[in-house]
């Protein structure tokens, strides 16, 4: 009987100290921060600007009172082969929405 229950138990020592080392190894090599993902704005419109023709895009967001701005995209991003920036973010509080309102304009050529 003994010969039996002594391999059966370092059996499950080392399968215990795999498992052991399995998830040290898995929870050293995770991902800090997971990629933030952001709202996808409800209406988008381009139009330009003085007397130069400065581009700028205009991204307005309809968001429930209990959302939050952390998910509304303010990061310069190219588009139409332009760079923009956020020049203001502004908030309309409605019934049951807030609408914001993202202007971006237009800073450099991205060439």
């Amino acid at each position: 009987m003994k010969q039996i229950i002594r391999p059966i138990f370092c059996v499950m020592g080392i399968a215990g100290v795999v498992a052991i080392w399995l998830w040290m190894m898995i929870s050293a090599y995770k991902p800090a921060l997971y990629p933030v993902s952001y709202y996808t704005p409800d209406y988008v419109e381009s139009y330009t600007v003085g007397s130069f023709d400065q581009l700028r895009i205009c991204k307005v967001y309809y968001l429930a009172p209990e959302d939050t701005t952390d998910r509304i995209s303010t990061e310069d991003f190219q588009e139409y082969g332009r760079c923009f920036s956020l020049l203001e973010l502004t908030k309309e509080s409605c019934d049951k929405t807030d609408i914001y309102t993202a202007v971006f304009q237009e800073t450099r050529s991205s060439s």
